[in-house]
Parts: structure tokens; sequence; C-alpha cells
């Protein structure tokens, strides 16, 4: 199997763990709380986003494969960001009756909220929980210290006393 279908779930948890034991105030943008993947754009054509369209032409120009520009649009262009919501297994996956302005990723059959929703165990759910214990452990939210070298053998006593663990 590729590594995206191997790792997705797992490597999208340690994401949402990482992220909201951070300092700071953790964002969960459009489809990451189901583990929404990258569009798998094919042509030029499917492209909407100028900056990526841009540096396409000037790619082209200065010689650079196609395939070579379509692999970092893949990665890094802004339209992964502004595909529709996937909500279920539906036509443009429930997001709209109409044409979106974006194709809909053909991962919605198994990518979807209604899907993460009947899992106890998805992505979903663990974000769920952890936006439930930042929100009930207001230590969490000062635990990370810039002057910490390691995050895992620190033991919370209170809000404003930590101790190291044996």
């Amino acid at each position: 199997p590729c590594l995206d279908q191997e790792y997705r779930e797992k490597s999208a948890k340690a994401f949402a763990i990482l992220l909201h034991l951070m300092r700071g105030t953790p964002y969960i943008y459009q489809g990451e709380e189901i583990g929404m993947t990258n569009y798998p754009f094919g042509t030029l054509n499917q492209v909407e986003d100028i900056e990526s369209l841009n540096y396409a032409r000037e790619a082209l120009e200065k010689g650079v494969p196609m395939e070579e520009i379509m692999d970092s649009i893949r990665v890094i262009g802004r339209d992964n960001a502004r595909t529709p919501m996937q909500w279920d297994k539906s036509k443009n996956a429930g997001f709209s009756t109409g044409q979106p302005w974006l194709a809909v990723n053909p991962n919605h059959q198994e990518i979807n909220v209604q899907e993460a929703l009947a899992n106890p165990d998805s992505i979903f759910y663990t974000y769920q929980k952890l936006v439930q214990i930042r929100k009930e452990n207001s230590w969490l939210i000062h635990l990370i210290l810039s002057s910490w070298k390691q995050l895992t053998r620190f033991l919370p006593i209170s809000v404003r006393t930590v101790t190291v663990a044996s």
C-alpha cells in the first residue's frame, strides 16, 4: 500500500496530539479533523490557485518538466486547502448540489465526515478528545515552556507547579 494509505490516520492523530499539546491556540483547518488529503491534481487545468499557476508558468520557462511542477503543486498548492469539505459519499461529497468551484477529492468515498462519525477510533474523535482535554485542564495551556528540553518527563502537579517525573 502507498504510504498515504498506510500512515494517514496514525500521522494525522500524531499531528493532532502534537498541535494540541503545544503552547498557543491550536487551529483546526477544514478537513484536518477527518484526515482529508491533498487533491491528486493531474493537470494544470484542474488548478485554480493563481500562485500555483504563476509558479508553473515560470518553472516551464526555466525548463522544469511538467510532472515535477505538478508534484510540487500537489504538495504545496493552496488549492489543497480549498477543495470542498467531504461530508459524505454522495455526489460532490454532500458539499453542494451545484457544481463546486474545485473538484471534490475522489477519496471522499472513504474519507468523509459521515464515515468519521461512525468510527469511534477515527481522527475526528481524537481531535474531539484533545479539545476536551485542553479545555478541562488549564495547566496544559501553561505546560510547555520554551526553556524545557523534554516534554515527556514532566508531570503536572498544579497549574503553577510542575515537577520532573523520575
